[in-house]
């Protein structure tokens, strides 16, 4: 996959022209869709009631809801200023949990750079069956999994983790949306108006700003993802007949985005789950929540290339740009052009041993540059640039630095005296979830 352009930084379409559809008529064509074999069900619910949707379309946005939270509102919620609060929704094991370190030692070290002070919370909402490790450490909120097998286990004593599990962020986005009911009873789950939602394999370089007030008109955020092309030939029949229908609009309505990064305030923030569509394979939950974006007509402006605020993807990217995030969802390699041997890498799928909970290695660093290395893996790849090279380097280095941060294999000492109680969203609050999606 190739990352866009620099050009390619824009506002979706779908912000303004069109009145969204209601709930209910929405959910019955989505239900009526369940039955067709290529796709089982999407379902797209507001943070909540739907008086309070209306209120907000109705009465400007988020300050609008605000003022009326006494009667049909959701008091409490953050509806004004612009301090962000980070989610990040997993399930937990070895693999996660070992880049869920990372990843908050380096949001904790943002937070004391200038500008960090406006990150203000950062949760952690675990979709398993019972809290893990990191539950104790890393301010969680557990919720209840639709799909226990992808908790995962370890084999065998020092064996890779195994799991069941087909598709293992396949709860994600109902976790999500049972973190938000749950706030609806609780508004003291929120500590901010912008939430913004992140994967384990993010690392924090400097701090996010959110693009205004909440209560501005200030579009969200969202990164400009390529391979989410709901036009291409592959799948523009199953969109456009099945799940976004042509009342709805075109197809170029449906923003080219997914679950995260996204910051949007969180009187937009909504469900969208997806189960099985085999054709789009890993980015199901990319489409579904896009599709959910564009029937309800969130403002949006999907930033890519080197333009992004939000993230840079190496080794697609050959510097960080204006990003505050890494993501390193892609192997970073390089090779020795002599031989063509690995000289150094930087590979999240060699972290599935129980083993890297247990001893926190650091990464190690790239070799110092030289001509005569080359971007691998495979033949024919581009000579390493001097540039791409400070990228790896700072890529591995952040890691590490978010690994020192919570005191690598001493993380347990190092965070166990400050952080917030871990809590839990029990069954009635998940049927809850369940219900919004199903009823709107």
């Amino acid at each position: 996959m190739t990352m866009a352009p620099a050009a390619d930084q824009r506002e979706a379409p779908h912000a303004a022209g069109r009145r969204p559809p209601s709930k209910q008529g929405l959910g019955s064509r989505l239900l009526w869709a369940a039955v067709i074999a290529t796709a089982v069900a999407l379902y797209c619910t507001g943070l909540g009631r739907a008086d309070y949707k209306r209120q907000l379309h109705s009465s400007g946005g988020a300050a609008g809801a605000a003022a009326a939270a006494g009667g049909g509102g959701t008091p409490g919620l953050s509806a004004a200023g612009d301090t962000i609060h980070t989610i990040l929704a997993c399930n937990g094991g070895p693999y996660i949990g070992y880049q869920t370190l990372a990843l908050y030692g380096s949001w904790r070290r943002a937070r004391r750079m200038p500008g960090g002070e406006k990150m203000v919370a950062f949760t952690r909402i675990l979709h398993r069956t019972a809290h893990d490790e990191l539950s104790a450490f890393v301010p969680t909120v557990r919720v209840q999994p639709k799909h226990p097998e992808c908790d995962g286990r370890e084999a065998e004593p020092g064996r890779r983790w195994v799991s069941a599990c087909k598709y293992p962020p396949l709860d994600r986005l109902n976790a999500v949306a049972q973190f938000f009911q749950a706030a609806q009873a609780d508004p003291s789950l929120l500590k901010a108006p912008w939430v913004y939602s992140v994967d384990p394999d993010w690392l924090w370089v400097k701090p996010l700003v959110a693009p205004g007030p909440a209560e501005g008109a200030a579009p969200a955020l969202g990164f400009f993802y390529p391979n989410v092309f709901p036009e291409h030939p592959k799948w523009k029949d199953l969109l456009a007949r099945k799940l976004f229908p042509p009342g709805l609009g075109p197809l170029s309505a449906v923003p080219r985005t997914g679950p995260a990064p996204i910051l949007m305030r969180a009187s937009d923030w909504m469900e969208a789950e997806p189960d099985v569509v085999k054709a789009l394979d890993w980015v199901r939950d990319m489409y579904s929540f896009s599709i959910a974006m564009a029937v309800e007509r969130v403002p949006l402006r999907l930033e890519g290339g080197m333009r992004s605020t939000l993230i840079v993807l190496p080794p697609a990217a050959t510097q960080l740009g204006s990003a505050t995030q890494f993501h390193y969802t892609y192997a970073c390699r390089i090779r020795w052009a002599a031989n063509a041997s690995l000289a150094w890498q930087f590979e999240k799928r060699v972290w599935t041993r129980q083993r890297v909970m247990e001893e926190v290695p650091l990464v190690p660093l790239p070799p110092p540059w030289q001509p005569g290395l080359f971007i691998g893996p495979g033949e024919h790849k581009p000579p390493l640039s001097k540039e791409q090279h400070d990228l790896f380097t700072l890529l591995a280095d952040t890691f590490n630095k978010g690994l020192q941060e919570v005191g690598g294999k001493r993380f347990r000492e190092v965070l166990g005296p400050d952080v917030e109680p871990a809590r839990e969203i029990g069954a009635a609050a998940a049927a809850a979830a369940a219900a919004a999606a199903g009823a709107g």
